[in-house]
C-alpha cells in the first residue's frame, strides 16, 4: 500500500479536544485516563460530548477521503472508535512499547510530514512506518 503524504494534522488533547497543531495552548497535566471530579473517565466525557462526531464533521467539509490514525487506545476511545468517521482509517498499534510508543507515534509523523514535504510524486511504503 503506498501512501501519500499528510494533508493535514490533528492533535486530540484530553484538555482541548481537537487542536492544530499551531493553536497555543496552557501547560497542563490531563490524560485520557485520568478522572474529572465526578469520577468520569477523561475519554469517555470526550466520546460522549460528540468528539468523534466533530472530528468527522472537519473531515467532512475538508473532503478528507483517509485519517491515519497514531493515537494511543484511550484516546481513540474518545473519538467513539471512529464509528461516525466517514473516510477510511489506517490504524497503527504499538504493541508492547508501552511508553516507548510516544517517540514511535512522533517519528512516524516526522516520515509522513516528511514525505509530503518531498512533493507530490514521493509516496511512502507502510512499511516506512515503525512496525513493532
Amino acid at each position: 500500500m503506498a501512501l501519500r503524504g499528510c494533508e493535514a494534522v490533528l492533535i486530540v488533547s484530553a484538555l482541548y479536544g481537537l487542536l492544530f497543531p499551531w493553536e497555543w495552548i496552557q501547560d497542563y497535566d490531563l490524560t485520557m485516563k485520568d478522572r474529572d471530579p465526578g469520577n468520569q473517565v477523561v475519554h469517555r466525557l470526550w466520546r460522549d460530548a460528540g468528539l468523534g462526531g466533530a472530528l468527522n464533521a472537519w473531515c467532512q467539509r475538508q473532503q478528507i477521503e483517509c485519517v491515519i490514525d497514531l493515537l494511543s487506545p484511550d484516546y481513540r476511545k474518545a473519538l467513539g472508535g471512529f464509528a461516525t468517521l466517514n473516510a477510511e482509517v489506517l490504524t497503527f498499534t504499538y504493541p508492547g512499547r508501552g511508553i516507548g510508543a510516544l517517540q514511535d507515534r512522533g517519528d512516524d509523523l516526522r516520515r509522513l510530514l516528511e514525505a509530503k514535504s518531498a512533493g507530490p510524486s514521493r509516496t511512502m511504503r507502510a512499511e516506512d512506518l515503525t512496525t513493532r
